[in-house]
């Protein structure tokens, strides 16, 4: 989604947030079994000068249709995180 510079582990060191690389991104995710569904926790790095509230907003809409359609799977609730903000280049 626009606006997302990449994953966060979820675990904080020192006040800094780890930028995960393509190999690591399962880090930035945590499912969990809810009652009626699947609990998807996200937590991600967003850029500098982008409405935090638009990206989390259209990271969770995507994730649920694309896990909801792909997998076939109920999804209970998709928690964003907003570990840090980036300055882009």
């Amino acid at each position: 989604c626009y606006g997302v510079v990449g994953m966060a582990s979820q675990k904080m060191m020192d006040g800094f947030y780890d930028l995960l690389g393509k190999d690591n991104y399962s880090k930035g995710i945590v499912v969990e079994e809810g009652q009626t569904g699947s609990i998807i926790n996200l937590y991600i790095i967003v850029g500098y000068g982008v409405k935090i509230s638009e990206i989390v907003y259209e990271v969770q809409k995507k994730v649920k249709y694309v896990l909801e359609k792909t997998l076939d799977i109920d999804i209970e609730a998709v928690n964003v995180y907003v570990q840090s903000i980036r300055v882009m280049d």
